[in-house]
């Protein structure tokens, strides 16, 4: 089965009254604590510590010789926000398209399984051909509607807004995303998700759709978008884990 990225990349597209917002979401690695003995591949890679690491603090190398133990970790693993970014108002898209490029082709992110997902809703449509333009192979165009269904043909997702507030408020309700408060942007998204709480209420469809349609929320759009790829199109990778747990325990 294809692994998970390392890395997922939410882009919120602002226009003329709007920043433009990228948010990055590093799903944490399981290194077992038995890999680390002497003679393993992971010990010879350098490993020296177990449990949940930061695939940034891993060398390509290391991160290879955990990758065949992927059925072993928990699920639902931590996730922490290492970038924020908001561009200054009226930024062209060009420049938008050629600072992401940039900074996701740079070390070490650009070492790592990645996936880019971009706000594609109206204008962002445009954005995403150039992107695509540029040779970004791994990147999921997302228009974003206030209905109930969600598709996914490999390149493009419909996701309803509901799915992008219900995919955060889970992980908070888990405590599973970290965001380093050292982030020059980490005040701003965390008066955003502040905002977002206040809004999601079990009776509050009202409140559900007015979202994203007052206040600048930016930051929490491209971090829901980064948020719902890890939950949702990777759910499938969380249940062949349990799976494979289930199938050991039956055994012993």
């Amino acid at each position: 089965m294809n692994l998970e990225p390392h890395f997922i990349v939410g882009l919120d597209l602002g226009q003329s009254a709007d920043y433009s917002a990228l948010v990055i979401l590093e799903i944490q690695q399981w290194v077992p604590a038995w890999t680390l003995t002497p003679g393993s591949p992971a010990y010879r890679a350098g490993l020296t510590t177990s449990g949940w690491v930061s695939p940034a603090a891993l060398t390509r190398s290391q991160r290879d010789a955990v990758d065949p133990f992927w059925h072993e970790r928990p699920t639902r693993p931590p996730l922490t926000v290492p970038h924020l970014q908001r561009w200054p108002l009226g930024t062209p898209y060009p420049r938008i398209v050629s600072d992401v490029v940039d900074l996701l082709g740079a070390h070490p992110i650009g070492d790592t399984r990645l996936q880019l997902i971009v706000d594609g809703t109206g204008v962002g449509a445009a954005v995403v051909d150039l992107f695509r333009q540029s040779g970004m192979g791994w990147l999921i165009a997302a228009n974003i509607h206030a209905g109930n269904a969600t598709t996914y043909d490999g390149r493009n997702a419909s996701i309803p807004k509901r799915g992008l507030i219900g995919a955060v408020s889970v992980v908070l309700e888990q405590r599973r995303l970290q965001i380093s408060r050292a982030l020059p942007e980490a005040v701003t998204l965390e008066r955003e998700l502040g905002t977002f709480r206040r809004r999601v209420t079990p009776a509050g469809h009202e409140q559900m759709a007015s979202w994203r349609e007052s206040d600048h929320d930016d930051l929490v759009l491209a971090l829901s978008l980064a948020v719902w790829a890890r939950e949702w199109l990777y759910a499938n990778f969380d249940a062949a884990i349990a799976d494979a747990q289930r199938l050991v325990s039956t055994r012993g």
